[in-house]
């Protein structure tokens, strides 16, 4: 049963301006002081076709993480009642724009975003605009991760070069801060985030894309992800969470229409590897690039240096769902990684504390409950091949999202089933011989396998 409003956690933010607070019963965030913007990074969206509304939609991509993170989900009920106010320059094309349809859709709370009108212009940039690829086709998020690395590499030269929007934490090199759209130009300050399911990301990078496709004059965005990436989530549900379609057409549709209302962008999310796995578009990138040891540097895994390190080391966890499919593609790729790139080096040792390097002291009952949560999600999603009658009503609800999508409107209700089926049948092939290699004994194995201990 869906919870009434009364039952959904309460939560008011105010953005200000700088020096302002906000009125009573609503809670501060000040511009220049809990959304602080980087001088460097944000010169680097400097182009000739800069406009306020391109700052006021960095700043209520900031604001939506802001109100994400400061108020925690309840046990029981997912959704939370969020108001936002947000002051901008155009009141009346931030109202026509529809953003409260994607947010509500991304992250499963009730909005109400209410926009005022700024007291002061923000100054634009003072740096000359950057040089934008002239050739470019297409932009892409590219975080530091698995999968923008090898998809990138194999779709340059089919769509002309690609305008890289840099997504991930890395410091940048001085020939970086050069590049347009070099790094996330703002960040949330606060004593203390109290939400970690953090839904918000996703609509951050995706404002961050489109903005980039505005300013750059290119209609397409290139979404890296694998089919397990982007349909997996939303097939595999754990008990309130609400629905994740971070990388979803069923989200990407909403956010196409939300930015051109608001810049007038007709922005195209394009799918290279829709109804790959990851482990399939990993074999078409070794077999194509076969000197290129870039892949190596690349991070799945979303675990911070503070739980994710061997002797103040970083590694990746080995054990979070990220790191867990990685792993997985890899394997069924043929190209394992060295043992020492994971905290948990072994995932065929016969106890989970065994199976982290020796000199890792961190762990504990969250790094545990990480395992499981990857483990089972990815071991469902296998399952599902196998499950006839959830598997029809599931699938029954991706064909009727895709079709008619403007990204797959050539496909009919039968071509997108057949797809859908045989991306699960694939997935489930490839989890089945990963969970062999591990044997019986695997600590891995045991956690799905009970009954075969």
């Amino acid at each position: 049963m869906k919870p009434t409003s009364s039952q959904l956690a309460q939560h008011r933010i105010e953005v200000v301006e700088p020096g302002r607070a906000a009125e009573r019963g609503w809670v501060t965030c000040e511009i220049d002081h809990n959304i602080e913007f980087d001088t460097v990074k944000l010169e680097s969206y400097s182009s000739k076709r800069w406009n306020p509304l391109v700052y006021d939609a960095l700043v209520v991509a900031a604001a939506v993480e802001y109100c994400d993170r400061t108020k925690a989900r309840q046990r029981r009920v997912w959704g939370r009642d969020i108001s936002l106010r947000v002051p901008v320059h155009d009141q009346v094309r931030w109202r026509k724009a529809g953003v409260e349809d994607a947010l509500a859709t991304l992250t499963g709370d009730k909005w109400n975003v209410e926009f005022v009108t700024r007291q002061k212009g923000a100054a634009p940039s003072p740096q000359a605009p950057l040089p934008m690829d002239s050739e470019a086709r297409a932009v892409m998020p590219f975080s530091d991760g698995l999968d923008s690395y090898t998809v990138s590499r194999l779709i340059e030269g089919e769509r002309g070069s690609l305008l890289r929007v840099r997504l991930g934490a890395s410091s940048l090199s001085p020939q970086r801060q050069r590049l347009p759209f070099a790094g996330v130009p703002f960040r949330t300050r606060h004593g203390h985030f109290v939400e970690g399911s953090f839904r918000s990301r996703a609509f951050k990078f995706w404002v961050l894309a489109g903005v980039a496709a505005f300013l750059a004059q290119v209609e397409e965005v290139i979404v890296a992800e694998s089919g397990q990436g982007i349909l997996g989530p939303s097939l595999v549900r754990v008990g309130p969470e609400h629905e994740d379609v971070r990388t979803h057409p069923y989200l990407l549709d909403r956010m196409a229409e939300f930015l051109r209302k608001l810049l007038g962008a007709e922005v195209r999310y394009v799918y290279p590897r829709m109804w790959n796995t990851k482990a399939q578009t990993l074999a078409e990138y070794f077999d194509s690039h076969p000197g290129d040891e870039g892949w190596k540097t690349t991070r799945s895994c979303w675990q911070d240096q503070r739980h994710a390190s061997v002797s103040g080391v970083r590694r990746q966890c080995g054990i979070c769902s990220a790191c867990l499919l990685r792993r997985m593609s890899l394997h069924a790729a043929g190209r394992p990684e060295r043992r020492g790139a994971y905290v948990w080096e072994s995932l065929a040792a016969d106890s989970f504390c065994r199976g982290a390097a020796a000199e890792y002291k961190q762990g504990g009952r969250a790094m545990y409950d990480h395992f499981v949560h990857g483990a089972t999600d990815l071991d469902e999603l296998a399952k599902l091949h196998h499950s006839p009658s959830v598997k029809s009503m599931l699938v029954d609800r991706q064909v009727q999202r895709l079709y008619g999508s403007p990204s797959f409107g050539a496909l009919d209700r039968s071509e997108i089933r057949l797809k859908v089926d045989r991306l699960l049948g694939q997935h489930a092939s490839e989890w089945r011989a990963f969970k062999a290699s591990l044997g019986k004994s695997s600590f891995f194995v045991r956690l799905l396998e009970p009954g075969d201990a």
